[in-house]
């Protein structure tokens, strides 16, 4: 972890430098004593992967099974984003919130642990014959913002905030044959589901800014955060291209987001990430 917050920092330098040093365009927020708004829908083609680990009940014979997840942006049956920013000078307030319905038939149970002699045991994949995982979750993020560095159009933002996260996943399984444990009468069985919710509140600090192509209305914007909390760490990054119009931005974007849980939580190191497309109007 201390590797990758060093990482982190030199990031943070670089775009620094850059935001005071790129030519001028018409993205950067001008310091004004007056508060503007701006607003942006947004669709985010969001893809999952990682680990889900569910607590099992004693009479599905383990204690705990665990369920690797794979899902696609075709996998996507609802969802809303939404992004506001309200600006007066150099402070800014920035809101975030997402909504997701994803289900697929893209899982595979990789271990069931049971309790006593033996500890875990490690199901093969030939005995992984087939099953489906189901999300829906909710993200919202506020964060309070100063600009640390502006050029005559491109600007650089220190954030901090809050984000919530919450999740119902459920995982369904038909094995080949049932599992069976260390003891007896430890026996998983062949086919079942299972659910499980989790809400994680993590603080974050980041960047958030516009770097300027040339002397036109195209720039690239970005953001950068990194928190823990509820979450062991939680990371997430954002850039693209945009280009301005005069009623607001049109955005072209790709958004990661992070999120790893230690112990025996839902969640173990799963990630977001895909492309997204947003228009963001101002007023």
């Amino acid at each position: 972890m201390r590797s990758g917050i060093g990482g982190y920092r030199c990031v943070v330098v670089l775009l620094a430098a850059f935001a005071l040093a790129a030519p001028a365009s018409a993205q950067a927020p001008a310091a004004s004593g007056g508060w503007t708004y701006s607003l942006e829908p947004y669709l985010w083609l969001a893809g999952a992967d990682g680990t889900l680990k569910y607590d099992l009940p004693p009479s599905d014979g383990g204690d705990r099974v665990s369920a690797d997840v794979g899902l696609a942006a075709e996998d996507i049956s609802f969802a809303f984003m939404l992004t506001g920013v309200a600006r007066k000078g150099e402070w800014s307030v920035i809101a975030d919130f997402v909504t997701l319905d994803m289900d697929s038939d893209a899982s595979e149970v990789t271990s069931v642990d049971f309790s006593g002699p033996g500890g875990q045991l490690e199901a093969t994949a030939s005995v992984d014959a087939s099953g489906g995982t189901s999300l829906t979750g909710m993200e919202w993020e506020v964060a309070a913002g100063y600009t640390v560095a502006r050029g005559a159009a491109s600007w650089l933002d220190l954030v901090g905030g809050v984000r919530y996260l919450t999740i119902d996943a459920e995982t369904a399984w038909l094995l080949e044959a049932e599992v069976v444990g260390p003891g007896p009468g430890q026996v998983f069985a062949r086919s079942g589901s299972v659910a499980k919710r989790v809400e994680l509140w993590d603080g974050i600090v980041g960047l958030r800014g516009a770097l300027a192509l040339g002397g036109g209305d195209w720039f690239i914007p970005f953001h950068l955060d990194v928190g823990a909390g509820s979450s062991a760490l939680t990371w997430q990054a954002v850039a693209g291209l945009a280009y301005r119009f005069g009623w607001g931005d049109l955005h072209l974007a790709y958004r990661h987001l992070s999120y790893d849980t230690d112990g025996d939580k839902l969640l173990q190191n799963v990630t977001f990430s895909g492309p997204g497309i947003g228009a963001r109007f101002r007023f």
